[in-house]
């Protein structure tokens, strides 16, 4: 339109709504997956302090929980209250650091088991 008329074109990138709205769209996909991130590592901790502290009932406990097909936010609530009613299991679930280190390709158990110490 400005090359038409013999004019300068000037362009107000903070007059585009369209990039505003996709920023605020980013902003709340973003904002969901950190929420979803937390609940999976909120239920993924449960499990592994449950096994790690727990004894042998609570294991199987939870084995025969997760066996029934619960969802994921019913399991989720069973790690919650079993951390919560046991202090050694709760202390684990603190202790938990979730970082993996490492190639993006995990090794398979095959070749944990022949790296492990003797």
């Amino acid at each position: 339109m400005c090359a038409i008329r013999g004019s300068t074109c000037v362009y107000d990138v903070s007059s585009d709504q369209r990039r505003k709205f996709v920023k605020q769209r980013n902003l709340q996909d973003l904002s969901e997956a950190q929420i979803n991130l937390e609940r999976h590592k909120q239920l993924l901790g449960g499990i592994i302090a449950t096994i790690r502290a727990g004894n042998h009932e609570t294991a199987v406990d939870l084995l025969a929980t997760i066996r029934t097909g619960v969802d994921l936010s019913q399991l989720a609530a069973h790690t919650r209250n079993t951390r919560r009613a046991n202090p050694a299991i709760e202390t684990t679930f603190l202790s938990i650091v979730f970082v993996i280190d490492g190639p993006e390709e995990l090794p398979s158990l095959a070749q944990l088991i022949t790296n492990m110490p003797s």
